[in-house]
């Protein structure tokens, strides 16, 4: 009986352990992409206002560094 409870349990928990552990990846990529583009935004409105500070410091928490490519590909 034992036995059975415990593969039973184990075809249940194990699906459900990979579905979560999908879910949660899948969020924080969501979270992480969300910031990288709003940082990309608000960088974009400085180089075309003209006020790009150097270095460029970011202004979205959870960003740590920011790279501007101008046209020509120079950083």
């Amino acid at each position: 009986m034992a036995l059975l409870v415990t593969f039973i349990a184990v075809l249940l928990l194990a699906p459900a352990g990979v579905i979560g552990a999908m879910l949660a990846r899948q969020a924080m990529t969501r979270a992480i992409w969300l910031e990288a583009r709003q940082q990309a935004m608000l960088t974009a409105v400085r180089v075309r206002d003209g006020g790009t500070p150097d270095p460029v410091v970011p202004s979205v928490s959870g960003i740590d560094l920011v790279q501007v490519v101008v046209p020509g590909h120079r950083v």
